[in-house]
């Protein structure tokens, strides 16, 4: 939201609706109620009414209920959509990408990491359809639109940081889950730390179980 607010206020391109649907509300109100923990020309500009609050743009539009939702879906005038969730595996986006995912004139940008297993990675793979539910049958959608993935965006840690996590915690762990990610990364993760800070490391499975004593 913040890059795009820039953008538009920058005059490099027309502002066009950018419509908010999902759970970007609730991260935003959180951002929003802890000014403290952002950086210092952001919390400025969310302490001061000078206008400048990218939160609260007037081309930013939060979308309320399913009307909105397709009146937006129908409308073919340039916008742009937020929604969630980010990995395509369920929420409001699927309703946007299944009825404009094969028009060549969108795209689709993905704006953090996408895991293996889930609609999005097919889709940065370059799938040229995919199989989706639709009103409770399963449909193909062909795909037409661009696909584009937008890097720096993703508000986790990259392996940089977590190395220096481990490094700066005091007492150092004895034992070290990598999880969340890529399980060949997880792996490669593990045994850097095993080799870098005499730790026991694992990198479970999906359904794979590790007692914990």
């Amino acid at each position: 939201m913040i890059a795009i607010d820039e953008l538009f206020r920058s005059g490099a391109v027309k502002p066009v609706p950018v419509y908010l649907d999902g759970m970007i509300q609730e991260a935003t109100a959180i951002h929003s109620s802890h000014p403290n923990y952002l950086t210092q020309s952001l919390r400025k500009s969310l302490l001061t009414d000078d206008g400048n609050n990218p939160f609260t743009s007037e081309w930013f539009r939060p979308v309320q209920g399913r009307e909105m939702r397709e009146s937006i879906v129908m409308d073919s005038s340039p916008c742009i959509v937020l929604a969630t969730s980010g990995m395509m595996n369920g929420g409001p986006v699927m309703n946007y990408f299944q009825n404009r995912a094969n028009e060549n004139l969108n795209s689709q940008c993905f704006g953090g990491y996408q895991d293996e297993g889930t609609l999005g990675r097919r889709l940065q793979k370059g799938f040229s359809e995919v199989p989706m539910v639709i009103n409770g049958q399963t449909e193909i959608v062909k795909i037409g639109c661009e696909m584009a993935t937008i890097d720096g965006f993703s508000g986790h840690s990259d392996r940089s940081q977590l190395l220096e996590l481990i490094e700066n915690m005091s007492p150092r762990p004895k034992n070290v889950i990598c999880h969340h990610g890529d399980y060949f990364k997880c792996n490669e993760l593990g045994r850097t730390l095993r080799e870098k800070f005499k730790v026991r490391t694992y990198a479970p499975q999906n359904l794979e179980t590790i007692r914990l004593s």
